[in-house]
């Protein structure tokens, strides 16, 4: 089942990660709630007993690798989406949840050691300048990718919403040509298979 307005919106990656940059990964918190949110709402799925992952995300904020479990969630629920919708393979969690590990791990390992190794000043800033490169060559990647899958869903969203309106005969609202039996008039069925 599918909500019939919509309730998530496409987000532009590049905002995205200025504003994660700008408020020091705030908005990274906000946004990796939000989109999942969205989703997850939008397409009904704790109507098929899809985890939201939320006590993944409240942990992952105190104790961060739990947030690697709600990433997994994320990832396999905007992939399980995108199946459902007929769309093409995305992202699979697997990669996107390797590369966003990658990324968290060479910066913290990189750190660590300089820290531990007791580096002069400008030791400190080389380890520090190959912590930051190896952090922003993997985690943009994936959630760029997330993104993208993301917005792709929207697109396919707005496109089934369109095939719905113009197939309403003149004067029938057009949740009855798409309608499931027996269900609220909120709610859009899945278009079949294709």
């Amino acid at each position: 089942m599918v909500l019939s307005q919509r309730v998530g919106e496409p987000r532009s990656f590049w905002v995205g990660l200025l504003l994660s940059i700008a408020t020091v990964g705030v908005y990274a918190i906000y946004w990796n709630y939000k989109a999942h949110a969205e989703i997850y709402r939008q397409f009904e799925l704790s109507r098929e007993n899809r985890d939201e992952g939320v006590i993944w995300y409240v942990l992952g904020i105190v104790l961060p690798p739990f947030l690697l479990v709600y990433a997994w969630v994320m990832a396999s629920n905007v992939a399980y989406v995108r199946e459902r919708m007929a769309l093409r393979r995305g992202v699979s969690p697997l990669v996107f949840v390797t590369l966003v590990t990658l990324g968290f791990g060479i910066y913290f390992v990189v750190s660590l050691v300089a820290v531990l190794v007791d580096v002069d000043t400008k030791g400190l800033l080389l380890a520090l300048g190959i912590a930051a490169v190896g952090f922003f060559a993997t985690v943009p990647v994936a959630y760029y990718l997330l993104q993208r899958d993301i917005n792709q869903v929207w697109v396919a969203y707005d496109a089934r919403m369109g095939e719905i309106r113009m197939a309403a005969p003149t004067g029938a609202p057009a949740l009855a040509l798409a309608l499931a039996p027996a269900q609220e008039s909120s709610y859009f069925a899945d278009p079949p298979p294709p």
